[in-house]
Parts: structure tokens; sequence; C-alpha cells
């Protein structure tokens, strides 16, 4: 995980592409904190989290893709620019 964070600024990955990296280490870390200390919730409750986590990242990797795309306005006939 330490090198896909260090190459994301390396190579100068914008927020909605760190947005996955992040989601990857929120899953592995609520994985391996289960794995080891056994979190007291059932398995459907646990899965059921696992599914709204991946919901929100989602929504904020969808919504930071909307504000990038909007940002970048391109308009190859400069006679309808505004």
């Amino acid at each position: 995980m330490l090198f896909m964070y260090i190459s994301s600024y390396v190579f100068k990955f914008c927020n909605y592409h760190r947005m996955f990296i992040h989601y990857i280490l929120t899953m592995n870390l609520m994985n391996v904190t289960n794995w080891y200390f056994r979190i007291p919730i059932s398995n459907e409750l646990y899965n059921s989290i696992q599914h709204w986590i991946t919901i929100v990242f989602a929504i904020l990797a969808i919504g930071m893709y909307i504000k990038k795309k909007r940002s970048i306005k391109i308009c190859k006939n400069p006679n309808l620019a505004n």
C-alpha cells in the first residue's frame, strides 16, 4: 500500500484516482482488523457494512470525476466558445 501511495504522488495522480487507493486501504484495514481481533458482529451485518462503504466510495469517486470533467472544458471550435 505504501508503494501505491508513493507512486500516486510521484506520477501526480489526481484525487479522483487516489480515491480508489483509499478504498482499497479502507477495505484491507477492515478485513485485517476482523481477521486478527474478530469484530463482534454477524457476517451479514459485516457484509452489509462493506457494501455501504463501497457505495460511499463509489459516490465520492463519481462526484470527483464529474467535478474534474466539468472543470476541463475543451471547445474545438473557437467560434462557439462563450
